[in-house]
């Protein structure tokens, strides 16, 4: 029958082959040549062929810092996301309205307050039974008169702020596995920033275009009964305003009025806008044309209301033009519900002008000819680029469009593209460091401690396999602040060790038995390493939790290894001083 400390030793050997099994294929990984890792990252599953058929498929990833690629830094516009829930709640706030058989006089809004004029003051009733009640996310700012001033509730900001940066943080995964970047690390760092980390990648534009993009598309009425822009004096200089007809359906005539300009007099427009444009419309641009290679851009003056949105999408593909016009187009099939207020929107709308914006600008405003019932629109293809460029454009759509679409602009606050050699020089020096400083510990330990430090030196190999086996079965992203951590739980196991050896001399010493002695010195060194574990591992988690990027890096390594160093420390070189004990060393721990 086994004895209790050769049950604990085989314990110990069947986690240490767990932990080999899964630290074999990264082990394999970072043996490859650069050649073998270079078609290991254009091809996904390729990786396989280089393992046992037995083996697991999980692996360490090389972080951004030691194999080179695109580091990005975005800022998410969340005032927008505010804005544009703002607005559906006016929408919802109007449609409410229409079922109750209650009309308000108007409704609209003033940057971030929604301003509801009651027909009298004995209306206020339904205001304060039916739209407070029932509408939780809203809250009273200000009331005068049969005026009637809502905003957004605190808690409710903070709601669409998390819900906007967690939607977006998914998409932005979405469409960069879809680009082929398998290593990728996306993290929120801030309330309102995002981190984005592609190790190894070469189509460093294209990704940009692709993460970028917020493929927000939102389907508009123009207002071609907002004549404002005819009352506007003092235009820019270069701005002009034009008037133009079209044919609609019915024969009859309608007037499209919009202000023309150069490309670079968008910004002058835009503060030239601020101030003068009706509560009930907003003003965007579209681009019309070039003349002798100068871009031109248009206004369109727009209803408020949103028709629909890229979230009523339900299938997005490309189909080519015809032999007179060889231009892609993207079709965009809506789902029920949008197919719905889709037909019954152009059904009521004959005759007027729909406006489709992608990101902000007026991609066409075709007129509306008849009710459309299949529930689809389409995106031409333009910009003056040849047919592949194009094609390219259309296929990028596409992924955007299926991905979905992000809730809130964002921009590119910092770009930086790291060289390999930067990785390289660091592995290098790392892996010097490593075995420097390696062969002194074992010079030391043994030397000073000898049977003794030989299991100290087999619990600090211990843990960093049963670390890096972790870490490649969670197949997560090593950087140099993870390689830093390693070397710290390291010293934190070394230290750990150090205390356990002092202890056991110290009972040697006094005349104790030798194996009295080894239960001495670590029931007393016990609660020393717990306490320091502890207080390192609370320190890693508020590392996990308030850091980003490579401080979580550090603080993962750091977490598993404080676990990993208390279990060698305290019971897998138990488990080795138990076998000394059966050989009876003792004049070897001296």
């Amino acid at each position: 029958m086994l004895r209790s400390y050769q049950i604990r030793f085989l314990f110990v050997i069947f986690i240490f082959v767990i932990a080999c099994y899964f630290l074999l294929p990264s082990l394999i990984f970072f043996s490859l040549n650069n050649k073998e890792l270079k078609y290991i990252k254009n091809n996904k599953d390729s990786f396989s062929k280089y393992l046992p058929f037995w083996s697991c498929k999980s692996h360490i990833v090389p972080g951004l810092d030691l194999q080179g690629g695109l580091y990005l830094m975005l800022n998410v516009d969340l005032e927008k996301a505010i804005s544009n829930k703002l607005y559906r709640l006016l929408d919802d706030i109007n449609n409410y309205s229409k079922e109750k058989s209650f009309i308000f006089q108007s409704v609209n809004i003033n940057i971030d307050i929604i301003n509801i004029y009651f027909l009298n003051t004995d209306n206020l009733d339904f205001f304060y039974n039916n739209i407070l009640v029932n509408f939780k996310e809203l809250e009273l700012f200000h009331r005068k008169d049969r005026l009637v001033q809502l905003k957004l509730t605190s808690n409710f900001i903070k709601i669409i702020k998390q819900e906007t940066m967690d939607r977006i943080l998914r998409i932005l995964r979405k469409r960069i596995n879809q680009i082929g970047v398998n290593e990728s690390s996306i993290n929120k760092c801030g309330d309102s920033n995002i981190q984005i980390q592609l190790p190894g990648l070469e189509n460093i534009n294209d990704a940009k275009k692709i993460i970028g993009r917020t493929a927000q598309l939102e389907f508009f009425l123009l207002d071609d009964n907002a004549m404002f822009l005819e009352n506007l004096k003092k235009l820019p200089n270069g701005v002009d305003l034009v008037k133009s007809k079209y044919l609609k359906p019915n024969q009859s005539i309608g007037m499209d009025l919009y202000l023309k300009f150069s490309k670079n007099k968008i910004n002058e427009v835009k503060s030239f806008f601020k101030g003068k444009i009706p509560n009930n419309n907003k003003i965007s641009y579209g681009i019309i044309n070039k003349k002798k290679g100068v871009q031109f851009y248009r206004t369109y003056t727009l209803c408020n209301k949103v028709i629909l949105t890229g979230n009523d999408l339900n299938d997005v593909y490309i189909s080519m033009g015809s032999v007179s016009d060889s231009r892609p187009h993207v079709i965009i099939n809506f789902n029920s519900i949008g197919s719905k207020i889709f037909a019954e929107f152009t059904k009521k709308n004959i005759g007027k002008r729909l406006a489709i914006m992608l990101e902000n600008y007026v991609d066409s405003a075709p007129i509306i000819n008849c009710a459309i019932l299949e529930g689809s629109a389409s995106i031409l293809m333009g910009g003056g680029k040849n047919r592949q460029a194009l094609i390219r454009d259309a296929k990028n759509l596409v992924l955007v469009l299926k991905s979905g679409a992000l809730p809130a602009p964002v921009r590119f606050v910092e770009e930086r593209i790291v060289g390999p050699s930067l990785g390289v020089e660091s592995i290098s020096q790392v892996k010097n460091a490593f075995f420097l400083s390696g062969f002194l510990i074992v010079l030391f330990m043994i030397f000073y401690y000898k049977v003794a430090g030989v299991i100290s030196i087999l619990g600090v190999i211990f843990n960093v396999i049963f670390v890096l086996s972790s870490f490649s079965f969670l197949e997560a992203t090593l950087t140099l602040p993870g390689i830093a951590g390693l070397l710290l739980t390291v010293g934190i196991s070394v230290d750990a060790n150090i205390i356990i050896n002092e202890r056991i001399r110290e009972e040697l010493n006094s005349g104790r038995v030798l194996k009295q002695a080894i239960k001495s010195g670590y029931s007393s060194a016990f609660s020393t390493i717990m306490d320091a574990n502890v207080t390192t591992f609370i320190a890693g988690i508020i590392l996990w939790i308030y850091g980003s990027g490579p401080i979580q890096n550090f603080a993962v390594i750091l977490l598993i290894g404080t676990v990993s160093s208390f279990f060698t420390s305290i019971f897998v070189t138990r488990v080795f001083f138990d076998i000394v004990v059966q050989f009876n060393f003792k004049q070897l721990l001296i």
